[in-house]
């Protein structure tokens, strides 16, 4: 059953994940939109964030991942002052899939080029970009 709060994003092809523990994706299910067919995925999986303006990658290896400009957060923005302390954070949910919820921050959030509503899940895909104040990331499993 879907969680009125949850919002899901469009023209994105699904990706979820299940843990062995906490710190180790180990295996990935890949179902397509626009058929009924599952294909796993095991090995070598990276789930990661990517800041588009400076390139830097950060792999997500716990099942609650904070972005902001605090020195605890788990991707640390600190040379971008409109970013909060923890301006989003990104949960791997029951589901297996991954979602991203902004903190209630001061300058907004967008996913998918649609302002969030703070304190509200989104789910996320492979290849979701999504914007904290100014600053543009892309989510990927790979």
């Amino acid at each position: 059953m879907r969680n009125s709060e949850e919002k899901y994003l469009p023209d994105t092809v699904l990706l979820s994940s299940e843990l062995a523990s906490d710190n180790d994706v180990t295996q990935l299910l890949y179902n397509s939109m626009d058929d009924e067919s599952t294909t796993i995925l095991s090995g070598n999986v990276k789930v990661e964030i990517i800041c588009t303006r400076t390139n830097q990658a950060v792999n997500i290896t716990e099942s609650s991942f904070k972005i902001g400009s605090s020195k605890t957060a788990d991707f640390y923005v600190g040379d971008n002052s409109t970013i909060s302390r923890i301006h989003a954070v990104i949960e791997l949910g029951d589901d297996g899939c991954f979602y991203i919820m902004d903190n209630n921050s001061s300058n907004n959030s967008y996913f998918e080029g649609v302002q969030a509503i703070p304190n509200t899940r989104y789910r996320l895909f492979s290849g979701s970009r999504f914007i904290l104040s100014n600053e543009e990331f892309i989510f990927s499993i790979r």
